[in-house]
């Protein structure tokens, strides 16, 4: 059994988890883990009223050192606080490469129960460790993200998959396009099923995970993990354990495409998630729109680019056909918004080679740059749904 307890000055009521929290529930979930409860304290809390279930594992996540927590562990392990010499050189390296005086209580930041295991954290003040009390598995550790993102797979992982395997067989189906209340209306009489079949949402907005698992005698697993996946198949881009971007270079790699990706302001969003080598290598330009030299490098005439505001399905069609005129690209995109400055965007992709162009409308709601990074991901989304049946290939 998992518990993850985090200790912050925030209010969280009624409020998700913070990231930290989520990201290790999912992962851990992945990892076939039962997660028995997930709490958050105030960093005021009592730690003296800590009690910890044999042969359960306790994540603690802290935003900052606790003296207190740490002298409460030491005593419940039956042993003292005392300086840990590898926590101490990380943390002063830290103060040293990032030219900052030393606090005046940094000292206790090295004072951890002597027989606990420590884990280091190069990037940020607050280290972390284990420590077992009776059966129980102890994990302190920061809750920044970044800093506990980078433990969590440099060190975490590894150990945890080691040490704590479960038998267990699942299966990871990468959505995206629908909500998670969608998802759970889509998925009920799988959810709610008797079979032991274990089914969980993990949601960001759009981009949402469908973890399926089950013990690894459990007959049944096969056939929920076929009939979710005939429910969602035109929803799924990867059944690989991949972002998007990773899935898109993945793909671009394997069927050995070029392409050419133009648009407005909502380019720049595309192409930031889009930065690694082998997909650089595939793609073979890119230009935010409008702007003259584009126009004249790439052929596009003044009337197709219209006053912001005013573009179309029309437009984003003849950007698609005037890259295909001036590049030998297999496989061209145009990607445009419109943006009425009330919280809403309509988006057009064209996406196509000289045989066939598909342009797809989606409508948005939220910020400028919700609304633009959701376009950014729905532009991925139907450039992997095409690669994957190599639709552009149609003559």
């Amino acid at each position: 059994m998992i518990h993850i307890y985090t200790f912050c000055n925030q209010t969280l009521v009624g409020k998700k988890q913070n990231s930290s929290a989520s990201f290790l529930c999912e992962n851990l979930f992945k990892l076939n883990f039962k997660i028995e409860e997930v709490c958050t304290f105030c960093n005021s809390y009592d730690y003296q009223n800590l009690t910890f279930k044999n042969k359960d594992i306790y994540f603690l996540l802290m935003q900052k050192s606790s003296n207190v927590l740490n002298s409460a562990l030491a005593s419940l392990s039956c042993c003292e606080l005392g300086e840990n010499m590898l926590l101490k050189e990380v943390i002063l390296n830290n103060y040293k490469f990032g030219n900052k005086p030393l606090d005046k209580d940094a000292e206790l930041e090295w004072l951890i129960p002597q027989i606990a295991i420590p884990i280091t954290n190069p990037n940020g003040k607050v280290q972390g460790y284990s420590i077992k009390i009776g059966e129980a598995h102890i994990f302190v550790l920061p809750n920044n993200f970044e800093e506990f993102k980078c433990i969590y797979n440099d060190c975490l992982l590894d150990y945890i998959e080691q040490n704590f395997s479960v038998e267990y067989k699942s299966e990871t189906y990468k959505t995206f396009g629908l909500s998670e209340q969608n998802l759970n209306e889509i998925l009920k009489d799988q959810i709610k099923n008797k079979d032991k079949v274990f089914i969980s949402i993990f949601s960001r907005g759009l981009d949402n995970d469908i973890v399926i698992k089950a013990k690894s005698d459990n007959v049944k697993f096969e056939e929920y993990r076929r009939a979710i996946f005939v429910k969602l198949e035109n929803y799924i881009y990867s059944v690989q354990d991949l972002s998007m971007p990773l899935t898109l270079e993945k793909q671009l790699h394997d069927t050995n495409t070029s392409i050419a990706v133009v648009g407005d302001l909502s380019i720049k969003f595309l192409m930031k998630n889009l930065t690694d080598k082998t997909l650089q290598s595939n793609l073979m330009l890119s230009a935010c729109l409008p702007n003259d030299s584009s126009k004249i490098k790439y052929g596009i005439s003044k009337q197709t680019i219209t006053k912001f505001g005013e573009v179309s399905p029309e437009v984003a069609y003849e950007i698609a056909v005037s890259l295909l005129d001036k590049t030998n690209c297999e496989l061209v995109v145009s990607s445009l918004v419109c943006l009425d400055g009330q919280d809403r965007g309509t988006t057009y992709i064209a996406i196509g080679n000289k045989a066939k162009i598909d342009i797809y409308k989606n409508c948005f709601a939220g910020s400028n740059e919700e609304i633009l990074n959701n376009l950014s991901a729905t532009t991925m989304f139907y450039l992997i749904k095409k690669l994957k049946t190599r639709d552009f290939k149609t003559i």
